[in-house]
């Protein structure tokens, strides 16, 4: 599950640093892009051989961070008031975060299957409801949402994903 817990604060960080900031990128715009390229090339690492992988991916974390504090700490009104960027504020970012927090429950290597810790990966994302505003009409939303999208992605019969749609369902 260590994989799967990197790719969704990997994941995170996009929404919150590029996908969906408030404050405007700015002159930043180019560590937006640097930062785009880096979650690729980390990504990609997974299809590599284990060593090159790894070192890949070490490389690209290290770049990662440097380029992700400069991001989050950008002006937050352009002036040098010693403000900075909150990036995860509003309400639809919080929905963004807790749609990547539950495609979390798919496995990295083979995106048609789930996990095998499905239950405990729900249990667990259910302790960030209160902090994120999730509730649980909201969580079965987001949850069929990213059911479906992975059934689109991953391309699979269609009776397959119905019965892991009812089977996830509680009654």
């Amino acid at each position: 599950m260590g994989i799967c817990l990197i790719q969704c604060c990997l994941n995170m960080l996009e929404e919150g640093l590029v996908n969906h900031p408030v404050v405007g990128f700015g002159e930043s715009g180019r560590k937006a892009s640097e930062m785009r390229i880096l979650l690729a090339r980390i990504e990609e690492s997974e299809s590599f051989a284990p060593s090159v992988g790894e070192l890949q991916r070490i490389e690209c974390l290290r770049s990662l961070r440097e380029i992700a504090i400069a991001l989050a700490e950008r002006p937050a009104r352009g002036d040098l008031t010693g403000e900075v960027c909150h990036w995860a504020d509003g309400y639809h970012l919080n929905v963004r975060l807790y749609e990547k927090l539950l495609s979390s429950i798919f496995d990295v290597l083979d995106e048609g299957k789930l996990t095998e810790e499905v239950e405990e990966i729900l249990e667990l994302l259910k302790s960030t409801w209160r902090i994120l505003g999730i509730t649980e009409t909201i969580h079965h939303t987001c949850y069929a949402w990213v059911l479906f999208r992975q059934f689109v992605k991953a391309k699979l019969l269609r009776t397959t994903w119905l019965g892991i749609f009812y089977m996830c369902i509680p009654t």
